[in-house]
């Protein structure tokens, strides 16, 4: 090639290299850009929500952190801290929340509807331990993020009626102020299950069996445990897991919210610390959420997906015990295929099995629903292959136009195996699908539940909230007069959870 070519081969080569270079700067400006924009415009809806009241800005001293989980540390170590905790919160109600809280709803005012233990024997929202006089088994529960111990109260009283030792553990940050979830983290979360789980083995006689049952967050927390008991001998390694809604595959969503460190240190934008500011009148419950408690559901998930594929690559899951999980197939906290990948997927082939409630498939909802995860779930069914079970409780179909609507159906796949039984279930009329809470809680609860007329139980009537109106006006968020707080099949939840245990555990035993 001549002088003439290479220059102008050099002049082509110098021509695409400042290309590349503006490209690619104007490429990092633009997405510094957006990020910002982004940034401001969540900082600017923060703005917007209501200002805080004292139980958002203080929490009660004295809450159980990791750091208190020293070696000899028990539960009975951590049910006096708590005490001690919950005398704390007693003198802010009665002192500077006082003013704040005069609402005939609000969870903080002692003459409120809406304060907890009212119309029941103990405070709900603090660790409850029920010993069994000559136990059949010990289980642990552990409740969700910004629930309490009420949230698996139906399962921790049935256990016990059935001669099980129960303790339902209060995960720190939870049942005192909605700043108290602000600080605590998952490594604080993690240390109390461990107490828990050590609580409930000394309670109960050597060889009973042990189990954990664990709601959404809770339950990423018990099978995290499970995980650390298989690689730690001097852990208490259960014999069975059951879960509600485990958040197991959480949705993406989650990944943003550990952006608000970014600007949450600036004085006007310190409402971004909030995903919502609300009204406190759930006795049990926060309505308020921190953006930092979504940040670290997130950490818990991504370290147990991590773990467990860790756990899959070695060929560990031979180890693991049998999973009995209950829930939803539309889900807008986790992801449904996510946890059937992530965890179900890979476990041996067994007693665990997993239960998805269906959408209500009737004729006056069946053009309004939309749900991405039908096919995935039918196809699970369809195959002989799979690991586990996999029972889909739906509608039967309808044997001929005109025969009208048929009853519901449990459909199982067990290996080769695909097989129906009715039940006698019905969706109510006004209800198109179970959502991420209902699942563990009981159509009966006084609470959460349909109240009935005649009922004399004091508190709110949360579950059974139908008002209408215009956007806008009321205090608290059209969340609560909509999405379901029950599950109308949990008669169905507890009797297979009954028959389960007994199968997985009980029948073993001598």
């Amino acid at each position: 090639m001549n002088t003439t070519g290479l220059q102008r081969v050099g002049r082509r080569r110098s021509f695409l290299r400042r290309v590349i270079v503006v490209t690619t700067v104007y490429s990092g400006v633009s997405a510094v850009a957006v990020f910002v924009a982004f940034l401001l415009g969540w900082a600017t809806f923060a703005r917007t929500l209501p200002d805080p009241s004292g139980w958002h800005t203080d929490a009660p001293g004295g809450e159980f952190t990791s750091r208190d989980a020293a070696p000899g540390y028990t539960l009975d170590d951590y049910l006096r801290q708590e005490a001690r905790l919950f005398d704390a919160l007693d003198a802010l109600i009665d002192g500077v929340w006082r003013e704040d809280a005069q609402r005939r709803f609000s969870r903080f005012n002692r003459a409120s509807v809406s304060f907890p233990g009212s119309g029941f024997e103990r405070n709900w929202n603090r660790t409850i331990v029920l010993e069994a006089d000559a136990p059949r088994g010990g289980a642990l529960l552990v409740h969700g993020l910004s629930d309490s111990p009420y949230s698996l109260r139906a399962q921790a009283e049935s256990l016990h009626a059935r001669g099980w030792t129960v303790v339902a553990l209060r995960v720190p940050g939870h049942g005192t102020s909605p700043a108290a979830l602000v600080e605590a983290s998952r490594h604080d979360w993690a240390a109390a299950v461990r107490i828990g789980v050590a609580g409930v083995r000394e309670r109960i006689p050597d060889g009973a069996p042990l189990a954990l049952f664990g709601f959404s967050n809770g339950g990423a927390l018990c099978v995290d445990y499970t995980l650390d008991a298989m690689d730690d001998p001097s852990l208490a390694m259960p014999d069975a897991l059951v879960l509600y809604s485990p958040m197991i595959g959480i949705t993406p969503f989650a990944k943003i919210t550990r952006l608000h460190h970014l600007i949450a240190w600036i004085p006007a934008f310190e409402k971004v610390r909030w995903s919502r500011i609300e009204e406190e009148i759930d006795p049990y419950k926060y309505a308020s959420w921190p953006t930092g408690a979504s940040e670290q559901a997130f950490l818990v998930t991504r370290r147990l997906a991590s773990r467990l594929s860790a756990l899959a690559a070695r060929g560990g899951y031979e180890r693991m015990p049998p999973v009995l999980t209950f829930q939803s197939v539309v889900d807008s906290t986790i992801s449904v295929p996510g946890l059937m990948d992530v965890l179900y997927e890979r476990l041996p082939r067994g007693p665990s099995e997993l239960v998805l409630f269906d959408l209500n498939r009737t004729p006056f909802f069946e053009d309004l629903l939309q749900s991405d995860n039908e096919p995935f779930i039918r196809a699970r069914l369809d195959n002989p292959l799979l690991p586990y079970r996999l029972t889909l409780v739906t509608h039967a179909e309808r044997a001929a136009p005109g025969e009208g609507e048929a009853g519901m159906l449990a459909r199982t796949r067990h290996g080769d195996a695909l097989t129906d039984v009715a039940l006698s279930l019905s969706w109510p009329p006004d209800v198109f699908s179970l959502s991420h809470g209902a699942v563990p809680i009981s159509v009966h609860d006084p609470i959460l539940g349909v109240r009935e007329a005649t009922t004399a139980f004091p508190g709110p009537s949360l579950g059974s909230i139908m008002v209408r109106g215009e956007h806008g006006v009321l205090r608290v968020s059209e969340g609560l007069t909509m999405r379901l707080r029950h599950n109308p099949f949990y008669d169905y939840v507890e009797a297979k959870t009954d028959s389960w245990l007994r199968e997985v555990i009980e029948s073993s035993r001598p």
